[in-house]
């Protein structure tokens, strides 16, 4: 499994700002859907969505039954155009489901998941081409990976990691773009990246 692992990460952060003043600096938690690369037209194939009154929620979960991420990212301003960033964040990507069943009668005793688990250190720049209330940007990054395959135990919804496999490491690189709505206190930022 130690082949390239290429992915989509669509997120929404709020970003903690230092002041008002210098608002896209800051600290912030974001949490989103990552998508493997071989699974990208099957979640969002529009072919297959069907726009209904439930078609965004199913959107949703069709992408976050391929992958979600967590994580931190710190930006700071270097000109009113260049900023530099840094993060660290889990991604998740559940693979395939092992049933064990009881021999006796058949029934399913419980329910494994095999998935990659990825936790990229990553360090970049963004460069605004629209820097006001509403800022607009084009986004590049280097990224330290620590790749494993874990099996999970699902307790009710919360999945438990019973094994996971040893770690192995990859350098990698994102691109994508950005859009930041400054609210003065906080920042909300929706970003795309391809990694």
């Amino acid at each position: 499994m130690k082949s390239a692992f290429k992915y989509w990460i669509f997120f929404i952060a709020l970003t903690l700002s230092f002041n008002s003043a210098n608002a896209l600096s800051g600290l912030s938690v974001f949490a989103g859907l990552s998508t493997p690369n071989d699974q990208i037209n099957d979640v969002y194939n529009s072919e297959k969505i069907e726009w209904s009154d439930g078609a965004l929620k199913d959107l949703y979960n069709k992408g976050l039954s391929s992958g979600y991420c967590v994580g931190v990212k710190g930006r700071m301003n270097l000109t009113d155009r260049f900023q530099v960033t840094g993060s660290i964040s889990w991604h998740k990507f559940p693979e395939s489901d092992i049933l064990v069943k009881d021999p006796t009668n058949g029934e399913t005793i419980a329910k494994l998941t095999t998935a990659t688990n990825i936790v990229p250190v990553t360090a970049g720049a963004n460069y605004y081409l629209i820097n006001s209330i509403l800022g607009v940007y084009a986004l590049g990054e280097l990224s330290y990976n620590y790749i494993s395959t874990s099996v999970d135990y699902n307790k009710g919804s919360v999945p438990v990691s019973i094994n996971e496999s040893p770690k192995y490491k990859r350098v990698g690189f994102g691109v994508g773009a950005g859009l930041d709505v400054d609210l003065f206190l906080i920042t909300f930022n929706l970003e795309a990246k391809y990694n």
